[in-house]
């Protein structure tokens, strides 16, 4: 068995926290569904106490997700990687199911690798997502495309959250794949990016530096 990978971002509470407003319940809501003092539910949100296997299994069982998900490690099937995705977007299930077409059902059910989705859905989805098929399906580990956000101003147009906004977090996770990279690194890749561009606008398109001025013949 390889070696799981740690991603960046959210750590365990977080993720608690984002699956419990997704789904809008409250702390003791979820606490009672557990059958666990809502404070040690609060402290696994907070980050200030890490579940035992037993709690983990029900938190699992609760939000339909595995405990891969849950711990930060890479998505190993196409639910957590739907999941995460959408987390990292600041995607709700009603936001992404408008954005891919689908209904919220299908989404839920997605997550919850529901067999029974067909691949026309699977498709709309990784396109409101704004990554491939295949990167959903767990084929290959480069979504390709950069994740969207939605509501953040973007210069002349305000705030839209129907259009892919493109922040640093999502090009580094295109280029890297959630490896640790520094700001330092970042920045001599955006001023290569800039070199290439530059240069690019500097040089005619084929074949335009051989014709001939008309007025200078």
């Amino acid at each position: 068995m390889g070696k799981r990978k740690k991603t960046q971002g959210f750590s365990m509470g977080q993720r608690l926290k984002w699956l419990r407003t997704d789904l809008g319940m409250t702390q003791r809501e979820v606490a009672d569904s557990l059958n666990i003092p809502v404070t040690t539910y609060s402290n696994y949100e907070n980050d200030n106490r890490f579940p035992n296997p037993e709690a983990m299994e029900l938190l699992c069982e609760h939000y339909r997700c595995s405990e891969n998900f849950l711990l930060g490690y890479e998505a190993s099937n196409p639910g957590d990687r739907i999941r995460s995705v959408r987390m990292s977007g600041g995607l709700t299930q009603a936001q992404l199911a408008q954005r891919a077409g689908v209904s919220m059902d299908v989404v839920g059910r997605a997550e919850m690798c529901d067999e029974r989705i067909c691949a026309e859905s699977i498709r709309k989805i990784a396109k409101g997502l704004g990554v491939t098929e295949d990167y959903l399906l767990c084929r290959t580990t480069s979504p390709d495309l950069v994740a969207v956000k939605v509501g953040t101003p973007v210069p002349g147009r305000g705030t839209d959250t129907n259009k892919a906004v493109i922040s640093d977090d999502d090009i580094k996770f295109a280029l890297f794949g959630g490896a640790s990279v520094t700001d330092a690194e970042f920045e001599e890749v955006k001023q290569f990016a800039r070199f290439i561009a530059q240069k690019h606008a500097a040089t005619p398109p084929a074949g335009e530096s051989d014709r001939k001025d008309p007025a200078g013949e």
